[in-house]
């Protein structure tokens, strides 16, 4: 990729000059390549040694707070925690409010211990800080997890009203990325509202998706959709499963929007 070869050359060059700043930065950015997870985890935390170093604490409170919300993301737990800690604490010391990554991982990990109260706390204050900051794609995915917190506390009815809201916000700025995470929760709504073949054609849809613009399913959130797949070939069998999903797969963005919102039944 472009992207990550320009940025290797970044680092040669910042290595050869002996510019510790300037060596983070383009670990930093090289970490975002999550093709291979471990090496991407071991670029940022190369780049959060370097940043100590040259003590450039706000570029190292941003480094933590993402590197905690990718290994969270991959399911460790632990380290995520330690990470997440770590990244407040600096902001909390250089008085940076921009803490999307941190509050949101904070948030989720709450979320994942069964720690509801907390996790809604978390979430809420990230999306306050994103409508203070006029940062509507950062309120949107702040209400999509809010959405994710409410499901999994049982509160259907609060989950379907915050998830149709983000859904048509999604659809109108054609975000596929935000629409494969929303839809993916839509379907372990249907999934317990009883509309098992509903939820295997969004599967089936997201799954396509994300193979097309390269955004595979963190392992936390596929670890959700398993038992969701599991559950509905309990309920309607596994034939009728790969046919819903194989349908799912071939539908447009606005169909399966409008399946996920209701307005129309699955062919």
């Amino acid at each position: 990729e472009q992207r990550t070869k320009f940025f290797q050359q970044a680092l040669g060059l910042a290595r050869s000059m002996g510019d510790v700043l300037r060596q983070a930065i383009a670990l930093s950015m090289l970490g975002w390549d999550q093709r291979d997870p471990r090496l991407g985890r071991e670029r940022w935390q190369e780049a959060s040694v370097l940043l100590r170093q040259a003590g450039s604490w706000r570029y190292l409170a941003q480094t933590l707070g993402i590197l905690g919300f990718t290994v969270l993301s991959n399911g460790n737990l632990e380290s995520a925690q330690e990470f997440l800690d770590e990244a407040y604490e600096v902001n909390q010391q250089i008085n940076n409010t921009e803490i999307e990554f941190v509050l949101t991982g904070k948030g989720i990990l709450c979320m994942l211990r069964g720690e509801y109260e907390p996790a809604r706390l978390f979430l809420q204050k990230n999306i306050n800080d994103q409508k203070e900051m006029g940062n509507r794609m950062g309120v949107l995915w702040g209400l999509a997890r809010l959405a994710q917190v409410a499901l999994r506390e049982g509160s259907v009815a609060e989950a379907h009203q915050i998830l149709l809201h983000v859904i048509e916000d999604f659809q109108a700025d054609q975000n596929k990325n935000g629409l494969t995470f929303t839809l993916d929760k839509m379907a372990s709504l249907h999934v317990l509202t009883g509309k098992p073949e509903i939820a295997a054609h969004l599967i089936g849809w997201s799954d396509a998706t994300r193979k097309e613009i390269g955004d595979p399913r963190p392992r936390i959130e596929q670890v959700d959709l398993d038992r969701d797949i599991a559950s509905i070939k309990a309920k309607i069998g596994s034939s009728a499963f790969e046919a819903a999903y194989d349908s799912g797969q071939g539908m447009t963005l606005d169909g399966a929007v409008a399946l996920a919102l209701g307005e129309r039944k699955q062919a």
